[in-house]
């Protein structure tokens, strides 16, 4: 068994970097939950591993559900062999040094984390991993979800009540004076 040691990067802050050591055996679920604790992401959304290339051409994906389980029974129509976290141990595709990874979370509020294998090392065995063994930087994905729901309710509102002024103009005017008039205000 060895220690791999990962670096990772974002775009969102050039001043965030993590670097985490993980266990050879550990799966690519542990290093999900990892990298939860460690960011800290809330771990509500989905989220993916891609293996890539030196150029972060994304390869195989390791994904956190199997989004076609169940779908239509027929596994031949997918377009490539579906890898589940749980079930896939970092050893089967971390190889080397410089073995790049993706890893991509919420996918409706999409962050892109550049995960690079620094180094390969033996276990302490007084240690415990996985291990943040250096930290830089705070990253704040989203605002809090209390004020981001009220934030997206009060825009719902907003927008219902636009429609509803031109809905009421189309009605007062006709359709043809309502398209005609001073605009819609803003």
């Amino acid at each position: 068994m060895q220690v791999f040691k990962f670096r990772i990067l974002t775009d969102i802050d050039e001043d965030f970097l993590r670097d985490v050591e993980l266990l050879s055996n550990h799966t690519f679920e542990d290093f999900h939950h990892a990298l939860q604790n460690f960011i800290p992401l809330n771990g509500k959304e989905l989220a993916s591993f891609h293996i890539c290339d030196q150029d972060w051409i994304k390869n195989e994906e390791i994904t956190l559900i199997d989004m076609m389980e169940g779908d239509s029974g027929q596994d031949d129509i997918r377009p490539h062999r579906v890898f589940i976290m749980q079930n896939t141990v970092l050893s089967d595709y971390i190889l080397e040094e410089g073995q790049r990874l993706l890893y991509e979370y919420d996918f409706l509020n999409m962050h892109t984390f550049f995960i690079e294998l620094i180094n390969i090392k033996k276990p302490d065995s007084k240690t415990r991993y996985p291990l943040c063994s250096m930290k830089k930087g705070e990253l704040v994905l989203l605002p809090d979800e209390v004020g981001h729901m009220a934030h997206e309710e009060e825009l719902s509102r907003k927008l219902l009540n636009d429609f509803n002024d031109i809905l009421k103009r189309t009605y007062d005017y006709g359709d043809d004076d309502a398209m005609e008039g001073d605009g819609f205000d803003d």
